[in-house]
C-alpha cells in the first residue's frame, strides 16, 4: 500500500515537470522567435537610418553649394548695381544736354529748361543761346 501512495504523487509530480518543461520550452521558443524578429526588424532600421544619414549628408552638401552660388549671384548682381549706377552718372549729363536742346528747339523758357533738365545756369544759358543761333542762320 505505501507504494501506491507515493506512485500517484511521482505521477501528478512528474506530469507538472513535465507540464512546466513544455512551457518552459514554449517560452524560451517564443523568446527565440521574438529575438530573431526583432533582430531582423532592427537591421531594416539600421539600414534605413544609414540611407537616410546618406541623403542628409548629400542635402547639406547641395544646400552649401546652392549657398554659395547664391552668394556668388548676389556679388554678382551688386557688381552690376553698382555699373549700372556708374553708367546712369556717366551718362546722365548726356541725357539732360540733349533733352534740353530739344526743350530749346520747341522755345522752352531758361527756368524751366534749369528745373526739368537740372542742369547749371549757364550751361542752359549757353544752349539756348546757341540753339538761337542755329535758327537765325
Amino acid at each position: 500500500m505505501n507504494s501506491a501512495l507515493f506512485s500517484v504523487p511521482t505521477t501528478s509530480l512528474a506530469l507538472a515537470t513535465l507540464t512546466m518543461s513544455a512551457i518552459l520550452l514554449l517560452t524560451l521558443v517564443g523568446m527565440v522567435v521574438l529575438y530573431r524578429h526583432f533582430n531582423h526588424v532592427l537591421s531594416q532600421q539600421e539600414t534605413t537610418i544609414s540611407m537616410l544619414r546618406e541623403d542628409l549628408s548629400a542635402l547639406c552638401s547641395g544646400a552649401i553649394g546652392i549657398g554659395e552660388h547664391v552668394t556668388r549671384l548676389e556679388d554678382n548682381a551688386r557688381s552690376l548695381t553698382v555699373r549700372q549706377d556708374k553708367l546712369e552718372m556717366q551718362e546722365a549729363p548726356e541725357r539732360s544736354y540733349k533733352q534740353a536742346l530739344k526743350m530749346a528747339q520747341r522755345g522752352a523758357q531758361l527756368n524751366e529748361v534749369i528745373e526739368d533738365c537740372g542742369i547749371a545756369r549757364g550751361e542752359a544759358e549757353l544752349i539756348l543761346l546757341a540753339n538761337r543761333l542755329d535758327k537765325a542762320s
